[in-house]
């Protein structure tokens, strides 16, 4: 049981290590920042370190969010889009539009 709570903190304190050099390095970046802006930052990487078993997954759920958004908007303006005619049992015609990206 103790080996198995070392190898869990290990894990645990491994990657928020990781993170939080990853985290840091888009903080470092962000050159237009008041100092008031800066502390509530440190603030901020702080707690995400800390917390990153929930804010990992949070994030990658905001980010894939995004992307299918960006992906729906511009499937809009792809050439290969496909107009065909469905008819359902009544013989009135409904149009799909397929786009292949």
């Amino acid at each position: 049981m103790t080996l198995l709570v070392v190898v869990l903190v290990s894990v645990y304190l491994l990657l928020a290590q990781y993170f939080f050099k990853i985290w840091l390095r888009f903080f470092e970046r962000d050159t237009e920042m008041t100092l008031e802006e800066r502390r509530l930052s440190w603030v901020v990487l702080f707690i995400a370190t800390l917390a990153w078993p929930l804010v990992v997954p949070i994030s990658y759920l905001t980010l894939l969010e995004k992307k299918l958004k960006n992906q729906e908007a511009s499937s809009g303006s792809d050439k290969g889009v496909d107009i065909s005619d469905d008819s359902d049992m009544n013989h009135s015609k409904h149009w799909t539009v397929h786009s292949y990206n």
